[in-house]
C-alpha cells in the first residue's frame, strides 16, 4: 500500500522564504517513508487579494524554471514522488496559470495542468466570455456563487462582496 504525505503550511508572499520550507517537507516526508508528498494551492507563494495579476506575473516561472527544477531535483535525491502548484508564466502579457504538476521519484515531470488563468479581465468580460462558450466546453471552467464568471479564480474583494 501507498503511502502519502499531506502537507498544509501558511505560505508567505516571498517565493524565496517558501523554497527551503517546501525542500525541508520533501525530506520529513521520505524520511517517514511516504512514497509522495502533496502540497497545497499558494505552496509556491501566496497572493493576496490586493495584488494583480501583473504584480503575481513579475514573480511567475516557467515550467522548467527554478522552482519546479529544485522540487524536481528534491524529488530525485529522496526518492519520492511529488504533487505541487505553482503560479507559471502564460504566453498573454500580465496574465498567469494557477498549475499543478506531478514530479515522479526519479526527479521527472510526469504531468502538468493549467488549472486557471489569473487575469485582471473586468468580471463583466469574463461572463461575457462564458456565454459565449459552446455548451459543450462551458465544463471545462466553473462558476460558483463565491468564484463567478470564466478563468480568473482569484476575483478582487469587491467582486466578492456584489
Amino acid at each position: 500500500m501507498s503511502k502519502i504525505a499531506l502537507v498544509q503550511f501558511k505560505a508567505s508572499t516571498d517565493k524565496k522564504k517558501n523554497l527551503p520550507k517546501i525542500l525541508d517537507y520533501i525530506k520529513q516526508a521520505a524520511k517517514n517513508n511516504a512514497d509522495m508528498v502533496t502540497f497545497p494551492e499558494y505552496a509556491m507563494f501566496y497572493t493576496p487579494s490586493t495584488q494583480t495579476a501583473k504584480q503575481v506575473a513579475q514573480e511567475a516561472e516557467t515550467i522548467n524554471g527554478e522552482f519546479v527544477s529544485a522540487v524536481a531535483e528534491s524529488a530525485k535525491n529522496n526518492s519520492i514522488s511529488i504533487v505541487g502548484t505553482m503560479y507559471e508564466k502564460s504566453r498573454k502579457k500580465d496574465s498567469v496559470y494557477d498549475t499543478s504538476f506531478i514530479v515522479n521519484k526519479k526527479g521527472e515531470e510526469l504531468f502538468y495542468v493549467h488549472l486557471c488563468e489569473r487575469t485582471d479581465q473586468p468580471l463583466r468580460d469574463r461572463k461575457q466570455t462564458l456565454n459565449r462558450l459552446p455548451e459543450d466546453q462551458k465544463h471545462l471552467y466553473f462558476s460558483s456563487p463565491f468564484f463567478p464568471g470564466f478563468v480568473q479564480r482569484y476575483p478582487e474583494k469587491s467582486n466578492l462582496k456584489k
